[in-house]
């Protein structure tokens, strides 16, 4: 039996509220494997490039801007 990968991510969004132009804001997204086999993450993207993954490091938190 060979177990399997299972990413999760928290929270289930992100609430950036009210952001002004020229202002940052970040938030936290945590990614953690639930499955029973080792989990290679090999890249972070955003669905738009207003939003970056930033010091993405096993083990480590990334902050969200």
């Amino acid at each position: 039996v060979r177990g399997v990968p299972r990413l999760l991510a928290a929270p289930a969004s992100l609430d950036f509220d009210t952001v002004y132009v020229g202002w940052s804001g970040a938030r936290t997204l945590t990614v953690t494997n639930g499955g029973t086999e080792t989990l290679l993450l090999g890249a972070a993207l955003a669905s738009s490039p207003e939003f970056r993954a930033a010091g993405a490091q096993p083990g480590a938190a990334a902050p969200c801007r």
